[in-house]
């Protein structure tokens, strides 16, 4: 099973293509806090030892929009049956759990951080 550390530089490093200079913060296991452009926050912990646990918090600026994007937003949760949702007040939260000990990790974790921020995308574009 690989570390959690291993698995965040390699998907954020080798798939995604962000400087090694920009992930100098990684501490151990700590949790990862990724801030998107629209204030929209990811991030990935290491849940017990099995497990990792990725979600989104996206400030909801406007409730409408997600009304006018209501069936982009489901086919997403449709074709991924992997994501949990939960609506609050100001946020919309999106989260999934990832077996760590899966032999495809990172390119699962990369898919996740896509679909999180194609979400941010459609609900404060």
């Amino acid at each position: 099973m690989k570390k959690f550390r291993a698995i965040i530089s390699k998907t954020l490093i080798d798939e995604l293509g962000l400087d090694a200079v920009m992930l100098s913060r990684l501490d151990g296991d700590k949790p990862v806090c990724i801030e998107l452009r629209d204030g929209a926050e990811i991030y990935i912990t290491a849940e017990e030892n099995d497990v990792l646990m990725a979600f989104i918090e996206i400030p909801i600026k406007d409730k409408r929009k997600i009304q006018m994007q209501s069936n982009k937003i489901m086919d997403i949760f449709i074709n991924d049956e992997d994501l949990l949702m939960n609506v609050r007040k100001d946020k919309f939260v999106v989260m999934c759990y990832i077996d760590k000990k899966s032999k495809d990790i990172e390119s699962k974790l990369l898919d996740k951080l896509v679909v999180f921020n194609n979400l941010a995308e459609l609900i404060n574009s």
